[in-house]
């Protein structure tokens, strides 16, 4: 699966690390960030990106789901992936973006992203 990059927006840096990864072991290229306004500058640039892979709590101004509604704003073939590991916050993820509660194993995930990837929007 070479060529396809994902844009990982994660603030807690042993996630993202470690997250980034297996991504790369799986051959994705990955762009990860820790917040959703550097996120979002990326969206906004002329990289390729397939996938948005975000937390959606996030110090910034963009939470995950502002920074996905703002993706696909920009790119709307966009595909997103949403995770979050507080489940004491109100949230229930909007029925169109895939979510993947955390904590989550790596094998998980991976399926996740490849279930995802190969998914039409």
């Amino acid at each position: 699966m070479s060529h396809t990059t994902i844009l990982l927006a994660e603030d807690n840096t042993s996630i993202r690390e470690l997250v980034t990864e297996s991504l790369q072991d799986e051959g994705f290229e990955v762009i990860a960030v820790d917040c959703g306004n550097r996120a979002a500058d990326v969206l906004a640039s002329e990289q390729t990106v397939d996938l948005l892979f975000s937390d959606i709590y996030m110090p910034g101004q963009l939470n995950g789901v502002q920074l996905a509604s703002k993706g696909r704003a920009l790119r709307p073939a966009l595909k997103v992936l949403l995770t979050s590991g507080n489940p004491t916050r109100d949230f229930t993820p909007p029925e169109d973006l895939p979510f993947l509660p955390k904590p989550f194993g790596m094998g998980e995930m991976l399926r996740m992203v490849h279930q995802v990837l190969q998914h039409a929007r």
